[in-house]
């Protein structure tokens, strides 16, 4: 029901005198600026969004299902697509349905309703419920290995269908810069240079 909010929200603003008005000005600051204030005045931004999304989600039996800070992803993500479809950037953004469902969801940190617990190798997916999660061969994999050490600052829940079988996948934004592989340092360093031996350690599967 967000999505339907938001294209009346779409038809509106395109109907609205000053945001014709805007579009026959220089591309420019007072352009941009023109066009922000007939959307704050129609409730398209971001914020809005976000509490639309509560509105229908409470009602609909999810409040303990879904936490704000997932709920606010996915406003943040129809917004975006409502945006793009305002200014002519894609087409008009589709419903989801029972055969066009959400591929993925994801939070905003690792301490909302979505949550990683690295030392029970679990992911909770809302109040009461937690799924284990089988977790690659470390020792096969250095690079996903020294990634886990840092700080997850959120994770995603991904569903794809893979031979004909619906598999589901974690995937983890970490905090920090990417890895380097030895491998790769090894080839990089300069001849007859030397360095400390960094040992990557298994993630404990708890």
């Amino acid at each position: 029901m967000i999505l339907q909010d938001g294209l009346e929200i779409v038809e509106a603003v395109r109907a609205d005198e000053r945001w014709v008005a805007a579009r026959e000005l220089q591309k420019g600051p007072a352009r941009n600026e023109a066009f922000k204030a007939v959307r704050k005045a129609h409730c398209s931004t971001e914020f809005a969004f976000h509490a639309f999304a509560v509105t229908h989600k409470n009602p609909a039996g999810f409040a303990g299902r879904i936490g704000s800070h997932e709920t606010q992803t996915i406003a943040t993500r129809v917004f975006k697509a409502l945006e793009e479809s305002l200014f002519a950037k894609r087409g008009r953004p589709r419903f989801k349905g029972a055969r066009r469902q959400l591929h993925s969801i994801e939070g905003k940190n690792n301490k909302g309703m979505l949550r990683w617990d690295a030392k029970a190798c679990s992911l909770r997916v809302e109040q009461g419920w937690s799924i284990k999660v089988r977790m690659p061969n470390m020792c096969k994999d250095e690079w996903l290995a020294a990634a886990l050490q840092f700080k997850t600052k959120y994770c995603r829940i991904v569903w794809k269908i893979l031979r004909g079988e619906l598999r589901w996948f974690v995937q983890f934004v970490q905090d920090g810069k990417t890895p380097i592989k030895a491998s790769v340092l090894h080839r990089l360093a300069l001849e007859g240079s030397s360095a400390a031996l960094i040992s990557v350690h298994r993630i404990s599967r708890g």
